[in-house]
C-alpha cells in the first residue's frame, strides 16, 4: 500500500502509468519475504519490469544491479550496520 502511494499509480523509473506493478529488488528462493520492506519495492511499468531493458528482460542485469546499489546506499543513509545491510540485503552486497 505504501509503495502504491509513493508511486502515485506511475511507474518509479519512467513515470509511465502502464501496467504498474511491484518489484522486489531483492528476490530468491526466502529472501523475497524476509528482506521486503518499503524500500525493497518499487513499482515498474510493464516495459521496466519485463522488457528488453527490464528488470527482467534479456538485458536488465544493469538496471537490477542499479537499483540493487541503490537500496544499499539508501540503508546506509539511514544508519544500518554493514551486518544490517547485509542481512536487507539478502545476505550480499553490491
Amino acid at each position: 500500500k505504501k509503495v502504491a502511494e509513493r508511486s502515485q499509480g506511475l511507474c518509479e523509473l519512467c513515470y509511465s502509468p502502464n501496467m504498474v506493478r511491484h518489484h522486489h529488488i531483492i528476490y530468491g528462493k526466502g529472501k523475497r519475504n524476509q528482506c521486503e520492506t518499503v524500500y525493497s519495492l518499487i513499482a515498474l511499468c510493464w516495459d521496466c519490469h519485463f522488457g528488453t531493458e527490464g528488470i527482467h528482460g534479456r538485458d536488465g542485469h544493469k538496471l537490477d544491479i542499479k537499483l540493487k546499489r541503490e537500496l544499499q546506499d539508501k540503508y546506509k543513509k539511514m544508519g544500518m550496520s554493514e551486518e544490517d545491510i547485509r542481512y536487507w540485503m539478502g545476505g550480499k552486497l553490491y
